[in-house]
């Protein structure tokens, strides 16, 4: 897809279930074949984490999500035999997007690191930057307009943030556009409709295959006329068990009502999308 531009004892309890859900995850999809691009969907509870395979054995990392989830989401990466990730990306400064971000940082070997040039005082955001840091590694701003560099015939460019929200930092969300042959996903973090709204006033984005839920369905990324822009086929929520109503039953409605497959990390669990540039193969953990 083109586009066009135009103007975050209990413990041995614990340990257990991360590793029965481990057990349950690597062998269902162990043996993804990476000649085209796929997208892995990490169950993560409340949060957001998403692996990118691509073409010529690249890989890119988009957030990840709480600390909780630092041994699901290291585990399973090297797993998938990645020893190096190409590109990581980390959408916004908030907890269940970053939490286990020092922990990948300090676990694999790293290329290009992408964020928007906004902050948090949280000691999860500092510790990022110091695992940053102690590698010596440069930070490139992720905003509306960058293109990344990747494989032939993969294009992958932000398209938000548009401007910075530094008041509302979901409103300051990384959004990443990757395509590949006609298949293509859009990450999108916790952009809510400001956002999104002024991506689509910007752009001319066009239909995309994948479509990652602005702010695990949150009521204020409700946006009807942004979905019927995008007009994805599959539509992905990252979410856990939560008190904020997420997700909000007027997005799933929305999303639908555009045509979408709705598909849950909650109820579907581990999820992978996968594509040779034509067609898509989809398989869930449950």
């Amino acid at each position: 897809m083109k586009i066009r531009k135009l103007a975050g004892n209990s413990l041995t309890v614990l340990s257990a279930l991360i590793l029965v859900g481990l057990l349950a995850i690597i062998p269902l999809f162990q043996g993804t074949p990476y000649k085209g691009i796929s997208a892995h969907f990490f169950d993560v509870g409340q949060g957001l984490s998403v692996l990118i395979r691509l073409p010529e054995g690249k890989t890119l990392l988009y957030d990840a999500g709480p600390y909780s989830a630092k041994n699901t989401i290291i585990s399973y990466l090297k797993s998938q035999g990645v020893k190096r990730i190409d590109y990581l990306v980390f959408s916004h400064p908030d907890a269940d997007h970053i939490g286990a971000g020092a922990d990948v940082i300090n676990s694999f070997e790293l290329g290009a690191i992408y964020m928007p040039r906004v902050s948090n005082t949280t000691k999860t955001f500092e510790n990022l930057l110091r695992a940053i840091q102690t590698k010596k590694l440069a930070i490139k701003e992720a905003k509306a307009g960058v293109a990344i560099a990747g494989p032939k015939n993969t294009i992958m460019q932000f398209i938000g943030p548009v401007s910075y929200d530094r008041d509302i930092l979901n409103n300051s969300s990384a959004v990443l556009l990757i395509s590949f042959g006609s298949f293509s996903i859009l990450l999108t973090g916790d952009a809510e409709k400001p956002e999104l709204s002024s991506m689509q006033d910007a752009f001319s984005i066009g239909e995309v295959t994948v479509f990652q839920v602005p702010h695990h369905g949150s009521y204020g990324s409700l946006d009807e006329e942004f979905y019927r822009t995008v007009k994805p086929k599959y539509a992905v929520v990252s979410v856990g068990d939560n008190d904020y109503g997420h997700p909000n039953p007027r997005v799933i409605k929305a999303l639908e009502a555009a045509g979408a497959k709705v598909y849950r990390t909650d109820l579907n669990g581990h999820i992978v999308i996968s594509s040779d540039g034509k067609t898509v193969r989809i398989r869930v953990q449950r």
